[in-house]
């Protein structure tokens, strides 16, 4: 069955990273009536942590539908992680976070109870947290703390792209302790004991991501799912004699898969795997008795997805798929039916019918506040244009954050580039001293225009593309010619004012 997914916007927090996103879970987890799966325990008061680039952690739930901030943490080093530990078998409500090389841990209500300085030369980019146990990962480095001990150290010759930790329950890894697991970007799966490589797992792909299947390893509790870098979803089952992959699956874009969930968000008889994805799809799929997914259904949201959870946030009675972009837009995709109700006139006295009060009061109040805004930006504007034409006074054009990569695209056989910015996009100049041949892209509307380089100019190739209204993402597909090689130079433009541009 088909959900409709409703968008419903919670808070915009600044830009975020990866893994920035969490649903603390309520001490008062009730069954539902009717049995669905291993997953259908509740809570009536889950609420949101989310960690913004800016240093700042903040903590909401929803009452009345809007949102009611619990706490929220002053500014300060970037964050880049956030997880959810406590006691093994209890509820997970103790949040950690880190920044740059240094992690921290908060109460549900915002009190500090952790502030760990470790010894990372590089900023720690994924962290995993099982009950005493915290596991970093830096670029090349992978550290493994017990009780804030370190306890074991592992450097890789490759990226580590993400960690995680297998349960040590009854049924999984008996007697092996504990397990970790690092996804590297030579397309392996690395298995740790201690500080040494127990064994390695090839995929067909680099693992952007992973994430325990069933979110507690599955039956077995030794099943990991990965997401690639080039849009494939996989199963691997990591046994101490027979590890292997289950199945590995491509999605319906070749984004890089960016977050995991499992949640019987389709009241099936077994957990969906929701998944987010680099290019902003978010994907649905159903698993069987086989544990192999198929896909039921996606949603695009046209921003990168940082991070990505369900539960039920917004109403205890209905599932939502609860989603965090880059640009920094925290939002659920809900399936409650939304009604729009038109509020029935109040009859008078001589028995017409009169405005209610209390909406015209709002609509006034909104509008006042409108005015207000805007009076007041022309006004800073003004004096911004005044402060600069005085002679003797240096202009200082802020720089904007370009969240850029450029990655092989093996299913169109063509180089992408994606841009994204949490401004608009104006316009963006390609300028090349080889040859390219730049690509339609599925679902732009951005228009190309190409320019003939003078002669010994030393360009090749110099286009310019212009976008649309409120795009902030955009994607580039390039092919050069076999055995060529040269540098590309990529301009950005964003819809701001006064104009500027950032190479």
């Amino acid at each position: 069955m088909n959900l409709n997914l409703t968008r419903v916007d919670y808070v915009h927090v600044g830009t975020t990273s990866r893994g920035s996103l969490r649903i603390v879970k309520g001490k008062d987890e009730k069954p539902q009536k009717k049995k669905k799966s291993l997953l259908t325990t509740f809570s009536a008061a889950e609420k949101v942590v989310v960690g913004a680039q800016n240093g700042s952690l903040l903590c909401f739930e929803r009452k009345k539908n809007e949102t009611a901030v619990v706490f929220k943490t002053p500014q300060g080093p970037e964050i880049s992680v956030v997880r959810l530990g406590g006691a093994l078998g209890a509820v997970q409500d103790r949040i950690f976070a880190v920044q740059e090389k240094r992690i921290v841990g908060y109460s549900k209500k915002g009190k500090n109870f952790l502030t760990l300085e470790t010894n990372f030369s590089e900023n720690i980019h994924s962290m995993f947290v099982y009950g005493v146990d915290l596991f970093l990962s830096a670029r090349n480095v992978f550290m493994h703390l017990h009780d804030t001990v370190e306890s074991a150290t592992y450097r890789c010759n490759d990226t580590i792209n993400d960690c995680l930790c297998l349960q040590v329950t009854e049924g999984g890894w008996v007697g092996r302790g504990i397990t970790p697991v690092l996804a590297c970007d030579d397309k392996t799966l690395k298995i740790l004991s201690g500080s040494e490589v127990a064994f390695e797992l090839l995929l067909g792909d680099s693992p952007n991501v992973l994430h325990l299947f069933m979110n507690d390893g599955g039956f077995n509790k030794q099943m990991v799912l990965y997401g690639t870098k080039n849009g494939r979803l996989g199963l691997a089952e990591l046994t101490e004699t027979n590890p292997r992959v289950l199945w590995e699956i491509p999605t319906k874009s070749s984004g890089g898969v960016s977050a995991i969930h499992c949640y019987p968000i389709t009241s099936s008889d077994y957990p969906d795997v929701i998944i987010g994805k680099e290019d902003g799809m978010i994907e649905i799929y159903g698993v069987d008795m086989q544990n192999f997914a198929s896909f039921k259904q996606s949603y695009e949201c046209n921003e990168s997805i940082t991070g990505l959870q369900c539960g039920r946030v917004g109403s205890e009675n209905f599932d939502e798929i609860v989603v965090c972009s880059y640009t920094g837009w925290v939002f659920a995709l809900t399936t409650e039916p939304i009604v729009v109700k038109t509020p029935q006139p109040a009859p008078s006295e001589a028995g017409k019918n009169v405005p209610q009060p209390p909406m015209e009061i709002k609509v006034h109040q909104l509008r006042t506040e409108v005015e207000e805004l805007e009076a007041k930006l022309k006004e800073e504007k003004a004096k911004y244009e005044k402060a600069t034409q005085k002679s003797g006074v240096a202009m200082r054009i802020p720089r904007f954050s370009i969240n850029d990569q450029f990655l092989l695209d093996k299913e169109n056989a063509c180089y992408s580039l994606s841009i994204e910015l949490i401004i608009p996009i104006d316009i963006v100049i390609v300028q090349s001293d080889v040859l390219l041949d730049l690509m339609d892209v599925e679902k732009s509307s951005a228009v190309l225009s190409k320019t003939v380089p003078h002669d010994g100019s030393g360009n090749a190739v110099l286009a310019l593309i212009r976008c649309g209204e409120n795009v902030t993402r955009l994607e580039i597909r390039l092919r050069s010619s076999e055995g060529t090689y040269g540098t590309i130079r990529v301009y950005v433009c964003p819809k701001t004012q006064p104009k500027m541009c950032q190479r």
